[in-house]
């Protein structure tokens, strides 16, 4: 869904804290429920941050709990809107009204907290693309040692039995997000894996980004495609 409403609050958001603009004042919170709180009887508006890994959601989530307007934005739009502008902010101060600036100007997308089951599944996926960072090391680091004269056999033995218990491991988190998708988006799953090159992981993958609020429009899209 598109919003066009323009009284904007900027917050850049790390770690620890939270820097606010809403354009006349700055304010300085912490990042946790009682600085939520504080934001709130503090200013009034739609919220606009950037997806900063984790550290945005609590907030962001918080928010959309209270009803509040808020979007998360790309950083890497809001970095260009700020190099066409030839303005390089420094501090978290200039970032929050950077992004207050971006807000004023841009058609902005509410934010929607994504179901439990998504979220599990975005959980899995980062797991799982660690663990197969890990096993790529591990083999390269395999075929390093075979090129040696001299080979200690116990540290091989401990590397394969670690490529063992991350092979199970993957294959037991991607059936769990399997079964997590067929329990919530059955018909959707399966209508995604109709479309060629549309394989189980990448059907799973696009059920996770797109989240349950554009599953029509999904539907919709493949449906024409036929």
């Amino acid at each position: 869904m598109k919003t066009k409403i323009k009284k904007i609050v900027g917050i850049d958001v790390s770690k620890l804290t939270i820097d606010v603009y809403d354009g006349k004042n700055n304010y300085y919170f912490k990042n946790n429920y009682a600085g939520f709180k504080q934001l709130l009887k503090t200013t009034k508006g739609h919220y606009v941050m950037e997806a900063t890994g984790s550290y945005h959601v609590q907030l962001a989530s918080y928010l959309f709990e209270k009803e509040q307007a808020v979007s998360v934005v790309n950083p890497l739009s809001v970095k260009r809107f700020s190099q066409m502008r030839f303005i390089r902010a420094k501090t978290d101060k200039q970032d929050a009204a950077m992004i207050y600036k971006y807000g004023q100007i841009t058609e902005l997308e509410l934010w929607k907290a994504p179901k439990e089951y998504i979220v599990k599944i975005k959980q899995i996926f980062t797991a799982t693309d660690l663990m197969l960072k890990h096993r790529s090391a591990y083999n390269n680091q395999l075929e390093a040692f075979a090129q040696m004269k001299v080979i200690e056999t116990r540290v091989i033995t401990a590397i394969k039995e670690q490529l063992t218990t991350l092979g199970t491991s993957i294959k037991a988190l991607e059936n769990k997000a399997e079964q997590l998708v067929l329990e919530n988006a059955k018909e959707l799953y399966q209508k995604l894996k109709t479309i060629p090159s549309i394989g189980r992981k990448s059907a799973i993958m696009l059920i996770a980004i797109t989240n349950e609020d554009r599953c029509e429009i999904i539907k919709s899209e493949i449906s024409n495609f036929f």
